[in-house]
């Protein structure tokens, strides 16, 4: 629904964040490595832990 909403948007000057879970991938990944390096978390997760297959499959 967002990605329709966008492509609706014709001519609006704007730059929109990356849909989808493999284009945030890497983002993710930077973000659970900071929070291990503060502590927050006991060990390093990978991206496909955080959600399950329903969610990741969302876009």
């Amino acid at each position: 629904m967002v990605a329709e909403s966008r492509n609706l948007a014709e001519g609006v000057p704007a730059i929109f964040p990356p849909i989808g879970l493999e284009a945030n991938r890497k983002g993710l990944q930077l973000a659970i490595d900071w929070a291990l390096d503060q502590k927050i978390i006991e060990r390093r997760l990978t991206v496909d832990e955080l959600f399950d297959d329903v969610t990741s499959s969302l876009r």
